[in-house]
């Protein structure tokens, strides 16, 4: 399948967390609704990773790659409760609008831990959104 397709419906499906969060969010306190979906998505993963990947061992991984999974786990905790807190005090499409700096807080990550390459386009790319952001955010 191609890989913009592919982006397509997972920025569907992210887009979708945050009106099913805050409609959950009503009857469930934060750490709970982290609790109960990340049980639910454990599962769906194990049974995908059961089917799909009976070659990996766990054992193979590396210290350095325990400690940068033990750092996505605790960058995902904290912006996920971030997330909710935001979204239960603000409209969902605020949120999503100011979303549009995760390119460029993944640009500049992406540069700094991993080398990659900033163009030109990027920083041009960086202006347009920022002044689509203050027009959309502006009173």
């Amino acid at each position: 399948m191609n890989p913009y397709i592919i982006a397509f419906i997972a920025i569907i499906c992210y887009a979708s967390l945050g009106v099913i969060a805050k409609k959950v969010q009503i009857d469930i306190p934060p750490f709970t609704f982290i609790t109960i979906t990340m049980i639910g998505l454990m599962g769906l993963s194990a049974i995908v990773a059961f089917i799909y990947e009976r070659n990996f061992s766990i054992s193979t991984i590396t210290p350095m790659t325990w400690l940068w999974l033990i750092a996505f786990a605790t960058v995902n905790f904290v912006g996920f409760i971030l997330y909710l807190n935001a979204i239960g005090k603000m409209p969902i499409v605020e949120y999503q609008i100011i979303a549009v700096i995760t390119p460029i807080i993944g640009g500049i990550l992406g540069y700094l831990i991993l080398a990659e390459a900033l163009t030109m386009r990027y920083f041009i790319g960086i202006i347009f959104m920022a002044v689509g952001l203050y027009i959309s955010l502006k009173k």
